[in-house]
């Protein structure tokens, strides 16, 4: 791909993001740009003391290493606050969702302080050239929420690897031999791959799973990931005492790259029951690695899922607990879920993300239109 003008790809990348799925995001379009085009990989510069306060990551002094001319592209939303003191030009910025500017529950969740880095970031967020968003859902929260010209938001669709992410044989004896779970123990293993912020909305499947337990329907909640907060961690584990689901959720934390497949393909079912959500990748890494999948309608799951999986009101505690049951006891559901999810996943590619992507640096240096930002350019919502 030739581009006019300035060539060479600053990718300004967090530097807690490696195991989450911006750090995913990141790596893939770092691949498949870097075929094309020269792609430098940069950090923030930080300021004194970052390394003890962590906030201060979110208020950067410039990127490093800093090597001039070029396309610099800011693959989260935390550290565009750098555009309001230091603006680059041409740039793009990634927006993989608006968490509390369109979840009341993240919201609340958000302090004073937290919310003011966040104003911040947002802010200089609109000062980038063009935003990418990974759905269409997030593209219209971006021009309805931050009132951006939509000519400047482009959907840049989510990715999978189905050479990574695919059925693996033998994957429910592996489960069991490597957590020291008894097989064939007529338990039905659900996956949840995600932190325990309020917009995963973890408490709702907890509650499920007690309805189902009342019912004598034996579950087993695989939990894989970080608490993302403490206060998390501590409320999910209140919750579970409380429910008496001590022996029905199982905490993996963070797992091994090869070991996710595996757990994908030993699920008896994904269930992602967000309040919110930018786009949903464990809902397509269920459905490549061939289990059936039972996800919420809100945000952008039902544009990611479409018919390929179960959708529910996140809400709906007796709903979910209904989806859950009703795909653990029709096996003919369950087979027409696995392979329509096998079907659909074929549209989503990271060839695809970077093609698109670059389609979008081709734009803005052909257009070289630079964002204006400042106080009156602040978010529509008020984060407290």
């Amino acid at each position: 791909m030739a581009l006019a003008g300035p060539a060479v790809v600053h990718l300004i990348v967090g530097s807690g993001d490696k195991h989450t799925g911006i750090g995913r995001y990141c790596t893939e379009l770092h691949k498949r740009i870097s075929r094309e085009l020269p792609v430098r990989v940069c950090s923030f510069r930080k300021l004194p003391g970052a390394g003890r306060l962590s906030f201060l990551e979110h208020l950067p002094l410039g990127v490093e290493p800093d090597e001039g001319a070029g396309i610099y592209h800011f693959t989260r939303i935390m550290g565009c606050s750098l555009m309001l003191w230091r603006p680059l030009h041409p740039s793009v910025a990634t927006v993989h969702d608006l968490g509390p500017l369109v979840c009341p529950e993240e919201a609340a969740s958000v302090n004073a302080f937290d919310g003011l880095l966040l104003r911040l970031s947002l802010a200089g967020l609109k000062c980038s050239d063009r935003i990418v968003t990974r759905s269409e859902y997030t593209r219209q929260t971006v021009c309805t929420h931050l009132r951006v010209d939509p000519q400047r938001v482009h959907v840049t669709p989510g990715g999978i690897d189905t050479e990574r992410f695919r059925p693996i044989a033998g994957a429910k004896i592996w489960l069991a031999e490597r957590y020291g779970l008894a097989r064939d123990d007529g338990v039905y293993n659900l996956l949840y791959v995600g932190t325990e912020a309020p917009r995963k909305n973890l408490g709702v499947l907890l509650q499920s799973m007690a309805v189902l337990k009342r019912q004598h329907l034996a579950m087993r909640l695989l939990k894989v990931g970080g608490h993302g907060h403490p206060r998390a961690r501590a409320a999910l584990l209140a919750q579970i005492e409380e429910l008496g689901l001590e022996r029905d959720v199982l905490f993996l934390g963070a797992v091994a790259d090869d070991e996710l497949p595996r757990l994908y393909s030993a699920a008896d079912l994904v269930v992602l029951p967000s309040l919110m959500e930018g786009l949903g990748l464990p809902v397509l890494e269920g459905m490549a690695c061939g289990s059936p999948v039972v996800c919420s309608d809100a945000g952008a799951l039902p544009e990611v899922a479409a018919d390929a999986a179960v959708v529910v009101d996140p809400r709906d505690v007796q709903g979910l607990a209904e989806a859950i049951a009703a795909v653990a006891q029709n096996v003919d559901l369950r087979e027409r879920l696995v392979q329509k999810g096998l079907h659909r996943v074929r549209g989503f590619s990271w060839a695809k993300t970077a093609g698109s992507t670059m389609l979008v640096y081709e734009n803005v240096v052909l257009g070289q239109t630079h964002a204006t930002g400042g106080a009156s350019d602040t978010p529509e919502a008020t984060i407290s």
